[in-house]
């Protein structure tokens, strides 16, 4: 998983929106499916951690962009 993207400023905006646009394609849930690109993380311990830093993120100020999850995920 990625934690830090460093980018040159002429740039930025054009990654994070091709990177925005190439996660609305991710298929997200089960690996069990040739279709699932990205599976669950691997214990709740570890799904407790991101969602703290994501808010500790977002209350620094920090602009996040996360995809809407289907309720089985």
């Amino acid at each position: 998983a990625l934690r830090v993207l460093c980018l040159q400023e002429e740039v930025a905006d054009h990654v994070l929106t091709m990177l925005k646009g190439a996660l609305a394609e991710l298929s997200v849930g089960n690996p069990d499916r040739l279709s699932t690109d990205v599976g669950p993380v691997i214990s709740a311990e570890a799904q407790d951690r991101l969602r703290a830093h994501i808010e500790a993120m977002r209350g620094k100020g920090h602009p996040i962009h996360a995809l809407d999850l289907q309720a089985e995920c």
